[in-house]
């Protein structure tokens, strides 16, 4: 990790000298080394892959969608997320060029330039916008899913707030890592010495992963709770759980890097954890785009199926001329029941609000309709008080 002002002859003995001793009884392999590359190759390839192509049906679903279901900040966000991991592609491809997936004694020190390392060092940055990018798109997108329910909006608050706590800081440390942690003064500074990266991974990494359960956990809670068929609400939960597997994965990571915290092959010991990183950044845009999977199948088949909350819940779209109905005919009861009780009225509310977080754009809810099946005409209840359920 020189920083030479001069030109080194091609045939000069200084080329020999690698990156970092090797340990006792290996000789360096400048030539045809051990590599973790090829993982890492395959994995940067076909991720951003499926994540680019699930972007697209998110955003063709946007498309072909009614006036109030155009796209939002949750799109946006998601977009920028599909950036990053584009980025990210690019310079961990490059980094492997430098030499990244290999020992760092199976490089030359020479080959090890400023530039480089920067490029390797600037990933991290990219990793931790994409990721936070990535929750805030999610986040929103709970916002308008389970807004109306005052419980799950105070979760989702703490999830944005949280992520921005933990992030910025992190954020600042690998900011400064990137301005400093190159050349060979870089051996003289604390903050870019291996303990002191693993220790600000570390912390990163765990809360990171906590946040990720805990993001993971709001919605499965809610729907859990929807007054719903059981069939359909497996069905939004499992769509749900795809997010599980990110969640592994930075948990994976965080134990590895727990493992090898004094470790300072860092080219080798980051690289092992690159596959981890590159499956939980894509793996969650591919999951945030998962709800409008159905809506996009259902246009290229040419089907146009009816609700299932308004099949379970005795919603008539055969009235004559007006909006879908409970029981056909309007908004007026059929049948001229005694008035109910206070549970029942307490009942009946979150009934009208499932219907509506299921349903319906313009309260603060949104896209389970792609995922139940829904016609997009089919609003079964009358807009609901203002008042929020807890």
């Amino acid at each position: 990790m020189l920083d030479l002002d001069f030109d080194v002859p091609a045939d000069s003995f200084l080329w020999d000298i690698p990156a970092m001793s090797p340990p006792d009884g290996v000789q360096s392999n400048f030539d045809n080394p051990t590599t973790l590359a090829g993982p890492i190759k395959v994995l940067n390839g076909l991720m951003p892959a499926l994540a680019f192509i699930a972007l697209g049906i998110r955003l063709y679903a946007r498309a072909i969608s009614t006036a109030n279901q155009k796209a939002g900040w949750d799109d946006a966000f998601c977009v920028i997320s599909m950036l990053g991991s584009i980025t990210h592609t690019v310079l961990l491809y490059l980094s492997i060029e430098s030499g990244y997936g290999r020992h760092l004694y199976d490089i030359r020190a020479l080959s090890l330039t400023e530039e480089k390392l920067r490029i390797k060092t600037l990933n991290d940055e990219v990793y931790i916008i994409t990721l936070l990018s990535i929750k805030i798109s999610i986040l929103i997108m709970y916002r308008r899913l389970f807004g109306i329910y005052k419980t799950s909006k105070r979760l989702i608050n703490f999830g944005f707030v949280a992520n921005i706590i933990v992030t910025f800081p992190y954020m600042g440390v690998a900011i400064a890592r990137t301005i400093r942690c190159n050349g060979i003064n870089a051996l003289y500074i604390d903050l870019c010495l291996s303990r002191s990266v693993s220790t600000t991974v570390i912390v990163f990494a765990v809360f990171n992963t906590l946040l990720d359960f805990y993001v993971l956990l709001i919605p499965i809670d809610r729907v859990y709770q929807m007054k719903v068929a059981k069939k359909t609400k497996l069905g939004v939960i499992a769509i749900f759980m795809i997010g599980l597997v990110a969640c592994a994965m930075s948990l994976v990571r965080l134990i590895i890097t727990a493992i090898k915290f004094d470790d300072e092959d860092v080219f080798w010991t980051a690289a092992s954890i690159s596959p981890y990183t590159i499956v939980e950044m894509n793996l969650c845009i591919i999951c945030t785009c998962m709800v409008f999977v159905p809506q996009v199948v259902r246009k290229i088949r040419g089907q146009k199926e009816p609700s299932p909350s308004a099949k379970s819940f005795g919603v008539s779209t055969e009235s004559s001329g007006g909006p879908p109905t409970i029981g056909g005919g309007g908004y007026r009861p059929v049948n001229h029941s005694p008035a109910p009780s206070k549970n029942e009225s307490k009942k009946s509310l979150h009934h009208q609000r499932d219907l509506q977080s299921l349903d319906s754009w313009d309260t603060p809810a949104t896209d389970l309709n792609f995922l139940m099946n829904h016609d997009e005409g089919l609003t079964a209840l009358p807009p609901p008080p203002r008042t929020h359920i807890v």
